[in-house]
C-alpha cells in the first residue's frame, strides 16, 4: 500500500508541474509578441525619420540658382527616390518641390512605410532655404 501512494504523489506531482510549465510558456509568448510589436514599431519611426530627413536633404541639394527660375515657371519638380535598398521592399518616398522662392521653397515629403504591426503613411510639407554655396554643384 506505501508503494502505491508513493506512484500517485509523483503521479500528481508531475501533472501539476507539466501544468506549470504551459502556464508559463504561455504567458512569455504573450511577452514575445509584445515585444515584436514594440521592436517593429520603433523600426518604422527609426525608418520614416530616415526617410524624411534624406528627402530633405535630397531637396536641398537640388535646390540650386540656375533650376529656381525653371521651377518658378512651373508647379514643382517630384523626385521618388528608390529607398528599398535602405529600408526593406515596399517603402516609398516622393519628394515634391513646390512653390520656390528666391531664398526658400516649399518641400511636401510623402512616405508610406508598411511593417506586419505598424505602418508609416505621412504626407508633410516644410519650407527649406538654399543649401549653402559649400554643398552645391
Amino acid at each position: 500500500m506505501r508503494g502505491l501512494r508513493t506512484r500517485g504523489f509523483a503521479l500528481i506531482l508531475v501533472i501539476s508541474i507539466i501544468g506549470l510549465m504551459g502556464i508559463t510558456l504561455g504567458y512569455l509568448g504573450y511577452s514575445c509578441r509584445l515585444m515584436l510589436a514594440e521592436a517593429d514599431r520603433v523600426h518604422v519611426k527609426a525608418v520614416d525619420r530616415n526617410l524624411l530627413l534624406s528627402g530633405l536633404t535630397w531637396a536641398s541639394l537640388n535646390l540650386k540658382a540656375e533650376d529656381r527660375r525653371q521651377r518658378s515657371e512651373g508647379k514643382g519638380e517630384t523626385g521618388s527616390l528608390d529607398a528599398n535598398d535602405i529600408a526593406g521592399s515596399g517603402v516609398q518616398l516622393s519628394v515634391m518641390i513646390e512653390d520656390v522662392n528666391d531664398n526658400t521653397a516649399m518641400v511636401r515629403v510623402r512616405i508610406y512605410v508598411p511593417s506586419a504591426w505598424h505602418e508609416a503613411n505621412r504626407s508633410r510639407t516644410f519650407r527649406i532655404t538654399q543649401a549653402p554655396a559649400i554643398f552645391s554643384k
